[in-house]
């Protein structure tokens, strides 16, 4: 069956408008089958009508591919099947659809939601502190730092590597710094979604979708095509550096 290949245009950790746009695709023929930050896969399988909700799974228990089967069945029961179960950052999510029109949301307390999803948010809070650490080390080790120099002159007690480490090491700091940038933006972009919508389930208010961000998208692309130039230009950097050995 033909796949079709989307950029997601919203986070998936801002689950009320994953799941519209979602909504939208089936109206449009399109059912998901695969979601893997920046993209998700279709197939022309897609009823209009159907409606989808994310569920995340680190508080489940689950034996390591989604929720339970007392869960599927439970839900089943009331309408809903599993779509699959995808990965992202680290966290589990399970899709769930029904498009059965008389099918009752599957949650009703806001509040108890929003608890669900602190594991998730201190996940990401984790991974913020870790990539901030990060930060001081990267300076310390571009080239041209007192760092950078001692490791220079005591590689070269051993080895005459003293040009090849200047032409090689300026190119992967560069690629550190890349790496990190959108490391940490990605995070920063995913974090705030999910904490704005865990704020409003917090305050028993059900979290209006915005919809496809457009900005989003573009942000999405810029970090694809900032990766696919780097990675040309490192392995250009890198053929340049073995034919000058």
């Amino acid at each position: 069956m033909k796949k079709i290949f989307k950029l997601l245009p919203v986070s998936v950790f801002d689950f009320p408008c994953l799941e519209l746009w979602l909504g939208q695709m089936a109206n449009e023929g399109l059912f998901p089958v695969k979601i893997r930050s920046p993209l998700a896969v279709f197939t022309r399988t897609g009823t209009p009508g159907t409606r989808f909700r994310v569920e995340p799974c680190g508080t489940e228990v689950y034996d390591g591919v989604g929720p339970d089967q007392d869960k599927r069945d439970l839900y089943r029961s009331f309408g809903w099947e599993l779509a699959f179960v995808f990965h992202n950052d680290g966290n589990v999510l399970a899709l769930f659809y029904t498009a059965t029109p008389s099918a009752p949301e599957l949650y009703t307390d806001l509040s108890a939601q929003a608890a669900t999803l602190e594991p998730m948010l201190d996940h990401f809070r984790r991974r913020l502190r870790q990539m901030l650490y990060l930060a001081p080390l990267l300076i310390l080790l571009f080239p041209h730092s007192r760092l950078g120099s001692r490791i220079r002159i005591f590689s070269s007690r051993f080895l005459d590597i003293h040009d090849i480490y200047e032409k090689a090491t300026l190119p992967f700091f560069i690629a550190a710094i890349v790496l990190f940038y959108i490391g940490i933006s990605e995070l920063l972009r995913d974090y705030t979604a999910l904490s704005q919508v865990q704020k409003q389930m917090a305050q028993g208010v059900q979290p209006t979708p915005r919809g496809p961000s457009r900005r989003y998208l573009l942000f999405s692309l810029f970090n694809l095509l900032v990766c696919l130039v780097f990675l040309v230009l490192l392995i250009l950097s890198g053929l340049s550096l073995l034919f000058s050995l």
